[in-house]
């Protein structure tokens, strides 16, 4: 005769909680950076509990407090700093795609093309080139999803997307010493506009609340169009332009000189043609050389042969300042790239 023993309590083994079985932790642990392994992902390109955001400050009863930031499971990236895809990871009970609304969330907020959600037995992905979602058995390798994410980006150059890939520049520092790095949406702006430059676009318009670090995102793009391919054989030549002096002054001495050193120059007194990044008021910029004053005539050889012009603050005018007439050549060679902070009552126009 066979015993039926019905019990009551709750076993417990390593990595595992009472009555639920293993923790989120030990999922990812046991199965999720085991099946990314054997799909071909490094260490390195394995980014886990990476926080997008500090958390929203909400006041209290005696100051304030801040609550928890977002924060991804895990970022998978091509290169240190440029993800591709974003993956949800749940408790092995659970189904594979109760983390993908998260994980899209996500995806959204970095402009990625493909989120996963897994509980380490289940694959569920997102693709936003075919808004289509599917069940895998095992993640893609890193060329598969690199190749999906080119074509979802339309990039067809393998040297433009080598160059997208090219690492933000660390030199600048925070108040207490850490590094200073892009935010998620500095990080969206920078990737973007670098992108439109390189795929051959004449203008990117960059909209950007005030205080959100305009001009630490100008720096950046700059900085990867400096070092990528983007001008054969020689580095782009910049102009950054602004309506006063303090809108020039301050990203010259905080930002751009202790990255670019002596290739940084503000437009003023004797003409310098040897440097490559440039700072000049829109006052600079005559409509012609013979009705230019002798002081801007000087300086129009500069103004008129850009690779890159920077507007920065353009909501302060009505307009943009008319461009400085250059051969034809020249003119079609020229990107134009705005940085600018939202108007409530009418949306800038270039």
């Amino acid at each position: 005769m066979d015993n039926l023993w019905i019990a009551t309590g709750h076993f417990r083994m390593d990595g595992m909680t009472r009555g639920s079985g293993p923790t989120e932790d030990a999922t990812c642990r046991q199965f999720v950076v085991p099946n990314l392994r054997a799909a071909g992902w490094s260490e390195n390109q394995i980014v886990e509990q990476r926080y997008l955001t500090d958390g929203r400050i909400v006041p209290t009863g005696r100051g304030h407090r801040r609550r928890q930031g977002k924060r991804a499971d895990y970022l998978l990236e091509i290169e240190p700093g440029f993800p591709i895809a974003v993956i949800e990871a749940k408790r092995l009970f659970k189904l594979p795609g109760d983390g993908l609304q998260q994980g899209m969330r996500y995806a959204e907020m970095l402009h990625l093309g493909f989120a996963y959600s897994t509980n380490g037995d289940g694959i569920v992905e997102h693709d936003y080139d075919f808004g289509a979602q599917r069940e895998l058995r095992a993640f893609p390798s890193p060329e598969e999803l690199w190749d999906r994410h080119c074509a979802w980006r339309g990039i067809t150059d393998r040297a433009v997307a080598e160059d997208l890939t090219l690492p933000f520049n660390r030199d600048l520092r925070n108040p207490d010493g850490s590094v200073k790095t892009p935010r998620y949406y500095q990080t969206v702006a920078i990737d973007r506009a670098v992108e439109d430059a390189l795929a051959g676009k004449k203008r990117m318009l960059v909209t950007m609340a005030t205080g959100t670090g305009k001009t630490f995102v100008a720096l950046q793009v700059v900085w990867k169009l400096w070092n990528s391919r983007w001008k054969p054989r020689r580095k782009p030549r910049v102009l950054y332009l602004a309506d006063r002096n303090i809108l020039v002054d301050q990203p010259i001495a905080r930002e751009f000189r202790p990255v670019f050193g002596d290739a940084v120059w503000k437009i003023q007194g004797a003409p310098k043609t040897g440097r490559e990044v440039y700072f000049a008021l829109y006052q600079s910029m005559a409509d012609s050389g013979d009705a230019a004053p002798d002081g801007d005539r000087r300086h129009l050889p500069i103004l008129r042969e850009p690779d890159l012009r920077v507007f920065a603050r353009a909501r302060h005018r009505r307009r943009l300042p008319r461009p400085v007439p250059g051969p034809p050549s020249r003119a079609q060679s020229r990107r134009d790239g705005l940085v600018a902070s939202p108007t409530a009552a009418r949306p800038v126009r270039p």
